[in-house]
């Protein structure tokens, strides 16, 4: 649906103090005028705007908002249709047209020199406008590069909206950390709001003069593209992960405030996690109760659990849920670390051989040399290998610059573990 312009009084409830109400525009990107561009950006003191996004359920972007602290413009943007008709070429990517909304958008704030952009998670918002508004950043800063703690932690929040004594906690929770995939206008207004008032402060501001800018103006096409679609693959895979989990346990009674379960089954097993609570539904004569608690201590089937507000507590335990995302995995923590590290300027990823053999193979950086190099033979005295099996153990175990990234592809029963036993079987025995 289309929406041709409203305009709103919103008052602030992320920051004890008051502050005056913030004046409101929602507007399809269809309509935006320059009028309301500068409106916004006569408004801003110090040239500084806050920015903050919403997503769809395919983690595509679907509206913006910008910030100073006393109005805020929110823009919607049309999804990105597909045709299933028109086949994509090879090393061609099919961009949205850019409308003059857009180019407006661009051309006034996002790439205005003369504007300060500040965002939460503004890595991703710089890649979703590459990716799906076809759209660039100047001179951008992600607010949680302040913090030390987990990007995804309530605590790097309030730590770079100036400090938990100034807010309003839970409301910052409510606000921040519940990651909705479609917030409410209002409450996209308020998160770009919120990255606005947090420069405000003196010792904010020295902080973030600190941070690294992100420029997707300056970087080229293949380098964004790689990185958006890294991080887009990302969000996907972690949409996708429950938020419910029924777990197979075997379960003594609670005791002493705690309680220990057997995971039966690795699948659905119970992980330790800042993110998730456990919930234990109990049974005492005909009466049903549920009690909550949180994973100490792993130790592989075993999970220590203990239990919130209950020393003791007698009956049956009937079910064992999980409640809450699972938290990043190290390896996608490292990988989102990167990404922001590139877009910040503090790696270049196209110096990296790994990196461009797989996204840029036409620029052809050379490989750093092998220690002690030393050739190895194939090795699998547990079974045979049919030519194909042996021919990607070769591969895998060649030094050649042209084997350093493998893929070996194969449906069901073809043998790919069988090569990768193979393999292992012949390094070792080299």
């Amino acid at each position: 649906t289309s929406m041709a312009y409203t305009s709103v009084t919103l008052q602030q409830n992320v920051y004890k103090a008051h502050h005056e109400p913030i004046t409101v525009e929602d507007v399809d990107e269809n309509n935006v005028s320059s009028p309301a561009l500068q409106r916004l950006i006569n408004s801003a003191q110090d040239a500084t705007v806050g920015v903050a996004a919403t997503y769809r359920s395919n983690c595509s972007l679907s509206s913006l908002a910008f910030a100073t602290l006393t109005r805020a413009l929110i823009v919607h943007f049309a999804a990105k249709k597909q045709n299933p008709q028109q086949k994509k070429k090879k090393g061609q990517e099919q961009q949205p047209p850019v409308s003059q909304g857009r180019i407006l958008i661009q051309d006034q704030i996002l790439c205005n020199v003369g504007i300060k952009l500040y965002g939460y998670r503004i890595d991703r918002i710089a890649l979703a406008l590459f990716l799906d508004l076809s759209l660039r950043i100047n001179g951008a800063i992600d607010i949680l590069s302040v913090s030390t703690s987990d990007r995804r932690s309530l605590q790097a929040i309030t730590n770079a909206l100036g400090g938990e004594e100034l807010l309003k906690k839970d409301n910052v929770k409510t606000l921040f950390a519940h990651r909705k995939r479609d917030a409410a206008s209002k409450d996209v207004a308020l998160q770009a709001w919120a990255a606005c008032r947090a420069t405000a402060f003196d010792n904010m501001r020295l902080r973030f003069a600190a941070i690294s800018r992100i420029d997707t103006d300056t970087m080229p096409d293949i380098h964004l593209s790689a990185l958006a679609k890294t991080s887009r693959d990302a969000e996907i895979l972690e949409s996708l992960k429950p938020t419910k989990v029924v777990n197979n346990v075997k379960a003594d009674s609670i005791k002493k405030g705690s309680v220990d379960l057997e995971c039966t089954r690795f699948s659905t097993r119970i992980m330790k996690s800042k993110n998730q609570v456990i919930q234990i539904e109990m049974l005492n004569g005909k009466k049903r109760s549920t009690i909550t608690g949180r994973a100490e201590r792993i130790d592989g089937k075993q999970a220590h659990i203990n239990v919130q507000g209950v020393k003791n507590a007698s009956g049956k335990i009937l079910s064992v849920t999980t409640i809450g995302k699972e938290d990043l995995t190290a390896a996608e923590s490292a990988r989102e670390d990167v990404v922001l590290k590139a877009l910040q300027g503090t790696i270049t990823l196209t110096e990296h051989p790994f990196f461009c053999s797989i996204w840029a193979p036409s620029l052809n950086i050379p490989w750093p040399p092998l220690h002690a190099p030393t050739a190895s033979l194939v090795h699998y005295p547990d079974g045979q290998l049919n030519p194909s099996q042996y021919e990607a153990v070769e591969r895998i175990i060649s030094q050649a610059d042209r084997d350093r990234v493998l893929l070996v592809q194969g449906p069901p029963g073809t043998g790919k573990t069988t090569v990768i036993a193979a393999s292992v079987n012949s390094m070792i025995n080299t």
